[in-house]
């Protein structure tokens, strides 16, 4: 920044994060309503805390978009803003559980995100690609597969 710069405002900074992030469509709808709220002056002090840190991981290019975080630290899982989640890349089912926004749906989500990562997993051990279809419409049609192949014809 040159000596006579002015430092950039909360605009600069919240525009600057929209126009690098796909016009907000990179963000989580947490961090686009923390950039709605720091705009409108909303935010306390730890609120303004996760806007600059927001910005400062856009500019420094450090930002990675919502959907190709791992979905509850879940490794190949992601989860896209409109609810679709993805196995590697390939959608396997889709979760409103914040929709609905009842208690406890963190965690329901949560237990169900590992149960699905669980069948992609063993799906894919067993040379099964896993979709939609797979692992969430046909489960049991696939875990028979599994069963048969592994010898095992208990269901």
């Amino acid at each position: 920044m040159e000596e006579n710069a002015k430092p950039l405002t909360k605009y600069d900074k919240a525009c600057f994060v929209l126009e690098n992030t796909n016009d907000g469509d990179d963000l989580s709808g947490s961090e686009l309503w923390t950039v709605q709220e720091a705009v409108n002056g909303h935010l306390n002090e730890k609120g303004m805390e996760e806007f600059e840190k927001l910005y400062v991981a856009v500019k420094d290019k450090n930002f990675v978009p919502y959907d190709k975080r791992p979905f509850h630290d879940i490794e190949h899982l992601t989860k896209d803003s409109e609810g679709h989640v993805y196995w590697k890349g390939i959608q396997v089912d889709h979760y409103d559980y914040d929709f609905w926004g009842k208690e406890g749906w963190q965690e329901k989500e949560k237990v169900a995100a590992q149960e699905l990562a669980g069948r992609c997993r063993l799906a894919e051990e067993h040379g099964i690609k896993p979709t939609t279809t797979s692992i969430v419409w046909k489960w049991e049609k696939t875990l028979a597969k599994i069963q048969k192949k592994e010898g095992n014809h208990e269901a």
